[in-house]
Order: structure tokens, then sequence, then C-alpha cells
């Protein structure tokens, strides 16, 4: 799952990159094709992980649901803000940056995404 999520990062951020730069319609669909792909694969990646883990299924599901769309609602309304103060360019741009700063310790130390966040499975493995 490793290499997948390290794809599905580069997808995101080059399709986020490509939404920012885009001046033609072709680009547009190519750049939101890379990141709806990136997405979707990260998605596969995480409950791949979830099913793996020793945990109770229905109380991480639940939060993973909770969150996922907390963060649509949050991340729409901040990226209105960002839209509405840097342009739809710069709040692209924002978006590539944050996405791969906050996913670069997970793709760089080596450890599968779950066992980076939580070390009892990690020990497990």
């Amino acid at each position: 799952p490793l290499r997948v999520y390290r794809l599905a990062v580069a997808l995101i951020v080059s399709g986020l990159a490509m939404l920012a730069l885009a001046r033609g319609y072709a680009v547009l669909v190519l750049a939101a094709s890379l990141l709806g792909i990136g997405l979707g694969a990260t998605q596969l990646v995480n409950l791949h992980q979830l099913a793996r883990a020793e945990v109770e299924k229905g109380r991480v599901a639940s939060l993973q649901l909770l969150c996922s769309m907390g963060g649509g609602f949050i991340g729409s309304a901040f990226g209105g803000l960002l839209a509405e103060k840097l342009g739809f360019s710069g709040m692209f741009v924002t978006g590539a940056v944050t996405y791969a700063v906050l996913t670069l310790r997970w793709c760089v130390d080596g450890r599968e995404p779950a066992a980076a966040a939580t070390p009892e499975i990690a020990a497990a493995e």
C-alpha cells in the first residue's frame, strides 16, 4: 500500500498544481482526472489499512466518515476564502503545497501510512 499511497500523493499534488496553472479546458479535465484518481487511490489505501488494523472497525469507520464529511465541509469553506483572497490559482497552489507537506511524513520514513500514525499497529506487524 505504501507504493500506491506515494503514487496517489504524486497524482493529487500534480492535479492540484495543474489546476493552478491550467489555461484551457483539456488541461482542466486532465488535472481534475489526476486529482480524482489520486484521491480515490488514497481512500482505497486508507480502507485497506483500516481492514488490516486490530481495532474496533465500527468506531474507526464512523470516525473516518465523520472526518471525511467534516473535512469536505470545512475544506469547501476554507477553499472559498482562499479563492476570494488569492484567486483560484492561489487556492490550488496552497492545496498542493499543504497536501505535499502533510503527507511527507508517511511517504519518507518508509512505514505504512497507518503504521506511521499509530505505533500499536507498527508494533503488531
